[in-house]
């Protein structure tokens, strides 16, 4: 068995690739799959609103709770490595992926920004009540910062 297992996965990051490369391939098809259900089909809406039969759940929540749940606890465990074993050991090597990452949260809450000041919330942004507000949360931040 172990002759077996040597010869199919020869290292760990074979296995990786393989296992990598596997899953990038199912969740294509998949995808594919979903894109043609979801314009060829009119019950698309209905399907994810039916239960699934193990509990309470609806599909698209069962989805949400469930596999969310278990994909974002995967993507800490494969970050975490990666800050203790992997390529991001040294603060030198993580400065640009937090960069990205925060370029990643900023950019488009600019863009967000933007769009709320060009529509419906303008007029609120030239209250005066809302610049009292933000100078007064400004404040308790700044003096809560030299208290301590």
């Amino acid at each position: 068995m172990e002759f077996i297992y040597k010869r199919l996965f020869a290292t760990s990051h074979q296995l990786s690739t393989k296992v990598q490369r596997t899953a990038g391939g199912l969740i294509l098809l998949v995808a594919i799959l979903a894109i043609i259900f979801a314009n060829v089909s009119s019950s698309y809406i209905e399907f994810w609103d039916n239960g699934i039969g193990i509990s309470h759940l609806s599909r698209i929540d069962f989805v949400n709770e469930v596999l969310m749940s278990i994909f974002f606890f995967a993507a800490g465990l494969e970050i975490r490595h990666e800050f203790t074993h992997g390529h991001l050991r040294t603060k030198e090597q993580r400065r640009l992926p937090f960069i990205c990452a925060l370029g990643g949260m900023l950019i488009p809450m600019l863009f967000m920004f933007i769009w709320a000041i060009a529509t419906h919330f303008f007029p609120l942004l030239m209250r005066p009540q809302f610049f009292i507000h933000c100078q007064y949360r400004l404040q308790q931040m700044l003096y809560s910062r030299l208290l301590y």
